[in-house]
């Protein structure tokens, strides 16, 4: 049990008698002005005397122009000698206004469907847009939940970049010729790309304030998007819906024999999308799949990755598909990668960042795969000179094999990783053994799982055996056909994860370096 403090109930009967007492309505300038203020000060004292008597409390507010102060949470725990969490609840506008209409309440003089910003300070989004009323009670539970799991408070976390609907063909052969039959086992829709996979894996992870930031089309893989984000509590409040260019779709033929996956994809929106957010409100920026976006690469990715640095907020790199060719550019002489916090990618990604797949796929007279051919040293040879280039971490997945990760010296550390209060040492070197999955694989989002994890572990503070172990995990959990696709809470997958079995490929190797 909780003492409510509803913010309406408490104030609107004297409230209302003030206003007309002035000549004045509630949506006038001196409500906002001569009662408001003080309508939010008899919450606090009526809560302040609960939690002085040992009460739980819960106060019911807009608290729209408060929680524009990153300290509003900290100033009231300090007020009420109390723990202190947020639950920013939001709809979108036509819920709302459908909701208003039927309460009929008296306070309410106009429908508003004007979305207010989101929160500066740590908050829990809860999205209630496809919520039915006998659903609320338990979304509310799960809520107050997440926001009292942790006794820090957690950053708050933007997934830009690429977004499509993934058409899935799972358990596919291989065709013998371009023209040839192939069954598969099965079909699925799902929401793919970057953000999607990115930004509901930090969300089951963490009880971050986590938005999606990306463009679809006015269409219904839009809305399908729109509701798969809102489901998984990411902010919408950064993505554009316009019907100027299509959702981008891919369809993914995921082979049987391996558990790999083909792309083929429709770039819709994802070829003109550019990131347009004030990046100083936010901890960390997740950026995914800048070779394939047109709009976003060379000089508009430099720029961008200078903004992040001069906020101190880190930006994550994701560089799926990249390739040598360089009228594909992320930037030539002093190019994009100087700014970059963390650039995550696969090592065929990786090599071709520095432009050097081909001429690895050559020598071993190979296709892919340059995971299962490289050496220490080739693999170390290709994350120094992302380093010199100036990024300040470098995480490679290796697939089967596991991950490998180098970090920069301690002043690039600093000016890449901005505010984070990380745990990563300097010039330092790591690889670490995958996890044994039990049940079928299947590889889709796979990369961007291990990001996410990774940077939920740099986030908390881990070291770099840590971030390299909960991003192994949280992809174990995507792929495992066993298991849910979203990872458990972080402190919780990282119990779990003692009790994992490695894949018998990798010895555990971390040493120095000299950057």
């Amino acid at each position: 049990k909780a003492c409510l403090v509803d913010k309406d109930a408490l104030e609107w009967p004297l409230a209302n008698c003030a206003l007309t007492a002035a000549g004045a309505a509630k949506d006038d300038a001196y409500y906002n002005s001569q009662i408001k203020p003080s309508a939010y000060e008899t919450c606090f004292r009526v809560a302040a005397q609960n939690c002085a008597a040992g009460l739980d409390v819960v106060i019911v507010a807009p608290f729209t122009s408060l929680v524009k102060d990153s300290t509003f949470l900290e100033a009231l725990a300090k007020r009420f000698g109390a723990r202190v969490a947020l639950l920013w609840v939001c709809a979108d506008p036509e819920a709302l206004a459908r909701r208003q209409r039927q309460r009929h309440a008296d306070q309410d003089t106009s429908v508003k469907v004007t979305l207010p910003a989101r929160p500066v300070c740590p908050h829990v989004l809860v999205d209630t847009s496809a919520i039915r009323e006998a659903e609320m009670r338990s979304t509310a539970v799960d809520a107050v939940t997440r926001a009292f799991s942790t006794t820090q408070t957690t950053g708050r976390v933007l997934c830009a970049g690429h977004v499509c609907v993934d058409v899935v063909l799972e358990g596919c052969g291989e065709l013998s010729s371009r023209e040839g039959y192939c069954e598969v086992q099965s079909t699925r829709l799902a929401a793919g790309g970057s953000v999607a996979n990115c930004a509901s894996t930090l969300a089951s992870l963490e009880a971050y304030g986590v938005d999606a930031h990306c463009c679809v089309g006015d269409d219904a893989f839009g809305r399908f998007l729109l509701d798969y984000f809102r489901e998984n509590s990411v902010g919408t409040a950064h993505i554009n819906v316009n019907e100027e260019h299509p959702t981008s779709t891919a369809c993914l033929p995921v082979y049987g024999k391996d558990g790999k996956r083909a792309v083929y994809c429709a770039q819709g929106w994802n070829a003109h999308f550019v990131p347009n957010v004030d990046v100083a409100t936010y901890d960390a920026i997740l950026l995914g799949y800048p070779h394939v976006m047109p709009a976003l690469r060379g000089a508009p990715l430099a720029q961008f990755a200078s903004r992040c640095v001069e906020a101190g907020t880190c930006l994550c790199l994701d560089v799926n598909e990249a390739s040598d060719d360089y009228e594909m550019p992320l930037g030539d002489a002093s190019d994009a990668y100087e700014n970059i916090g963390v650039l995550h990618g696969n090592l065929d990604e990786a090599a071709a960042c520095v432009g050097r797949k081909k001429e690895f796929l050559e020598r071993y007279n190979i296709k892919d795969g340059l995971e299962n051919v490289l050496s220490n040293a080739e693999i170390e040879s290709i994350a120094r000179a992302l380093l010199r280039r100036g990024c300040g971490v470098v995480l490679f997945t290796l697939g089967p094999l596991g991950a490998f990760a180098m970090t920069n010296d301690e002043p690039t550390l600093r000016r890449t990783l901005g505010r984070l209060n990380h745990g990563l040492q300097p010039s330092h070197v790591s690889r670490r053994a995958a996890f044994k999955a039990d049940g079928a694989i299947d590889t889709v989002g796979a990369g961007d799982a291990f990001l996410a994890g990774a940077v939920a572990s740099l986030l908390s503070g881990g070291d770099l055996d840590r971030v390299l172990d909960v991003g192994l995990a949280a992809a174990l959990w995507r792929v495992d056909a066993s298991r849910s696709s979203r990872p458990p809470r972080r402190g919780e997958l990282e119990e779990l994860m003692g009790g994992l079995e490695r894949l018998p490929t990798v010895a555990r190797t971390v040493y120095d370096f000299v950057a």
